[in-house]
């Protein structure tokens, strides 16, 4: 399609559809690569449960959810009342882990 407007002289049109293109190319290639980990709670509702990862809160909503992170070890800690469980997890390149 960009072809075709290249070459009726619509140069801008052609210009968008190729970055277009690129970028989801791109995009695909890449989303890939991501690691996403997903948490689940067991033995107790999300909402009784408060969640971090590399101390930071996590939602409870998107507790079963996939998230995406950064390549690397991160810490993941739940508190329930005074219980608390925590683990240190690596994640590789394009790593899907529950």
């Amino acid at each position: 399609m960009a072809h075709q407007f290249a070459h009726i002289g619509q140069l801008w049109q052609a210009f968008e559809r190729t970055a277009q293109a690129d970028a989801q190319t791109a995009y695909d290639a890449l989303v890939q690569r991501i690691p996403q980990l997903t948490l689940e709670v067991t033995g107790a509702t999300p909402s009784e449960v408060s969640v971090t990862i590399d101390g930071k809160a996590v939602q409870s909503a998107l507790l079963g959810a996939a998230l995406p992170l950064n390549v690397g070890a991160h810490t993941v800690e739940a508190r329930r009342g005074q219980q608390v469980a925590g683990e240190t997890l690596p994640l590789s390149e394009g790593e899907r882990r529950t």
